[in-house]
């Protein structure tokens, strides 16, 4: 699984470098659910603009306090909260946020390479969810995931209209921030519970079932929402 850490740190230095971050983020948001971008065929640039915003801040809490969650499971608190700085991810993140502030222009020697690796993670985990459902022999309580895939699809969305309001958003930005609540739950979540034993059956199961069931929860959300 440390391959697959590397190759996301490598995505957050693609995003971050001069090399092209604009085009780097439409490869990287496309990638997570495929050409046709749901947020960009519903709102458009405008809607593509927050999605990015959402990604980029979505992704660095999961790979450090995602990471301590998914680590406490089998350490204690005090190497929990030390996991994250194993990983290479939030370097990575800080390098990229470095070369982009200094307009550091890579030669095509690096940035290449890093954007072949960049792509290249989000199809290493889907192979990697594949594996753990193919592999997985452990009975899930169907309640369980239920309950799961319920709060992630219906309730989030709810919870998030309700705190984009309150925060004074409206139109495009809103309703994009209520569907990126909608999505269903990530596959690096996968990763995690993978990498560090965490019910990693129970997590590539939700997974799958929240990206089933999304398909008609985000056709009538969008419909609502636009």
């Amino acid at each position: 699984m440390s391959g697959v850490a590397l190759g996301v740190a490598v995505l957050f230095a693609g995003l971050a470098t001069n090399a092209g971050i604009e085009a780097s983020v439409d490869r990287t948001v496309a990638g997570l659910v495929g050409t046709a971008d749901l947020r960009v065929a519903a709102f458009g640039e405008a809607g593509l603009q927050v999605a990015v915003l959402n990604f980029v801040a979505s992704a660095l809490i999961a790979n450090s306090l995602g990471i301590v969650l998914a680590s406490s499971a089998h350490r204690d608190r005090r190497a929990a909260l030390q996991a994250p700085l194993r990983y290479p991810v939030l370097y990575a993140a800080a390098l990229g946020l470095v070369v982009r502030a200094f307009g550091v222009d890579l030669p095509q020697a690096v940035s290449s390479p890093i954007g072949t690796l960049a792509g290249a993670a989000i199809p290493i985990m889907l192979v990697v969810l594949g594996l753990q459902l193919r592999t997985s022999g452990q009975r899930i309580a169907a309640t369980d995931v239920t309950a799961v895939v319920f709060g992630r699809l219906l309730v989030a969305p709810v919870a998030g209209w309700a705190v984009a309001t309150a925060v004074g958003l409206r139109g495009v930005e809103r309703g994009t921030m209520v569907v990126l609540a909608a999505m269903p739950v990530a596959v690096v979540t996968t990763i995690l519970a993978a990498e560090f034993r965490a019910r990693v059956d129970f997590v590539a199961r939700v997974v799958a079932v929240s990206t089933v069931v999304s398909i008609p929860t985000l056709t009538v959300l969008i419909s609502l929402v636009r």
